[in-house]
């Protein structure tokens, strides 16, 4: 291949004009004091570090899922050290996905969740900082990004009945609401993250299946057969969304209480809050803008350089029958829970700071994190960081990194049992995909 013919199919004028975007922005941004410097500093700290991994096995029909998640008690003290770990064991953190839709992202939605009931559970008085690998306002997005889909798809259905249809699709939501919310509760009588994941596990279909028992005997038979389908995957995708929302309102809350700031560390990120309003670099990424401007030991405060999007509690829920009927509403988190987290915790900060090292980007609840917490977290991070990016949370990654092998191994290995017990449909479901039994 020439590579330089392959270099020269990019426009010449937009690298041309790069130059010339990048030093009005510098100048831009430093007008209006959006870039901080930050001196070294000897401050030191008591922090929690969370990482997790999934990993997935696609069957013939469901998916088969190991969840991992470790936090890291880490002080900054004597060049740094682990103090204590909390973890979800991956052999008792196995869960098989139905049905067999979306299930990677589902896997990750659930991986998060775990990953704030052992943040939780490793959080004390001596903690001066909680901090998560990647982004705060993803997590808050997540609910209603994921299931918006699904949801509409049940609302194009029912509405074309015209008549009271939002009164059933309404009586649908708060079946979904009473059954999810009563989970929630049980849940959050527990205090251990190896009781909340037992927890989690075990009762992951029961809810499912308390759900469609009360819908199906109060929704017409007719209206049930077209949107049922959609439906099983729509109340799947609520008890995972919700599990994880309400773990990351736990952490929230505990961290408010104690007064600890709580941040997210992303190392690629694809947000183009700045760039996307420069004609010759619109299409690149902030990281790869703020490489150019940023130097050593600055951050950019991004919210005063651009207007945020606003994340709207009430579009996250449906408390009437009339929210029904506005489509820019969604239930994707139960009404309780939705007014807490979203009330509260909604507002958030991104900071781009360069630390000895590539760009990071930090996101964080503003309600935790002011602009001394930032400070002060950013100077723990330069103490304890490799380029710039946090040493523990490369610990908690290396030791919570699941291998794609070890669910195939248990995978077959829950397929042969199956097969023992002549379960025939049951094995259907696990035995290979059709990719792997036809291509390899």
């Amino acid at each position: 291949m020439n590579f330089e013919e392959f270099l020269n199919l990019i426009p010449k004028d937009i690298i041309e004009r790069a130059r010339e975007d990048i030093d009005r922005v510098n100048e831009e941004l430093r007008a209006k004091d959006a870039v901080r410097q930050l001196g070294k500093s000897n401050v030191d700290g008591i922090g929690v570090y969370t990482d997790g991994s999934n990993v997935v096995s696609e069957r013939r029909g469901c998916g088969i899922a190991v969840f991992s998640s470790v936090s890291v008690i880490y002080t900054s003290e004597s060049g740094g050290r682990a103090l204590k770990t909390v973890t979800v064991d991956p052999e008792k953190a196995l869960l098989i996905l139905l049905p067999k839709a979306n299930i990677v992202s589902r896997s990750n939605t659930i991986m998060r969740g775990l990953e704030y009931t052992t943040a939780f559970d490793a959080i004390d008085e001596n903690t001066n900082l909680v901090v998560f690998d990647g982004s705060y306002v993803t997590s808050l997005i997540d609910p209603k990004t994921s299931v918006r889909e699904v949801y509409t798809e049940i609302y194009r259905i029912l509405k074309g009945y015209k008549w009271n249809w939002a009164e059933i699709y309404y009586a649908i939501i708060d079946s979904i609401n009473s059954a999810i919310s009563k989970f929630l509760s049980e849940l959050n009588k527990l205090t251990t993250s190896k009781e909340k994941t037992e927890f989690f596990l075990a009762n992951y279909y029961k809810v499912y299946s308390s759900v469609m028992e009360e819908i199906e005997s109060s929704t017409p038979k007719k209206i049930l057969n077209e949107i049922k389908a959609h439906l099983q995957n729509y109340i799947f995708m609520l008890v995972e969304q919700n599990f994880a929302s309400q773990m990351l309102l736990n952490v929230l809350e505990k961290s408010e209480k104690n007064k600890i700031p709580v941040v997210w560390v992303s190392k690629d990120t694809e947000s183009r809050l700045i760039t996307k309003t420069l004609k010759s670099i619109a299409l690149a990424n902030d990281q790869t803008l703020l490489d150019f401007i940023l130097d050593n030991y600055e951050y950019l405060l991004v919210e005063k350089a651009v207007e945020f999007s606003k994340v709207k509690p009430e579009t996250f829920t449906i408390d009437y029958v009339d929210d029904i009927k506005y489509y820019e509403k969604t239930f994707a988190v139960t009404r309780n829970l939705a007014e807490t987290l979203y009330t509260r915790y909604s507002d958030y900060g991104i900071v781009y700071a360069k630390l000895n090292g590539p760009v990071l980007q930090l996101s964080y609840p503003k309600r935790l994190v002011g602009e001394k917490d930032l400070e002060f977290v950013l100077s723990v991070f330069i103490k304890i960081s490799h380029m710039g990016y946090p040493k523990p949370l490369i610990y908690v990654h290396n030791r919570s990194t699941l291998r794609e092998r070890l669910t195939r191994v248990i995978s077959e290995g829950i397929y042969r049992i199956c097969v023992d017990r002549e379960k025939r449909f049951l094995c259907n479901l696990l035995q290979k995909s059709g990719r792997e039994q036809v291509l390899y």
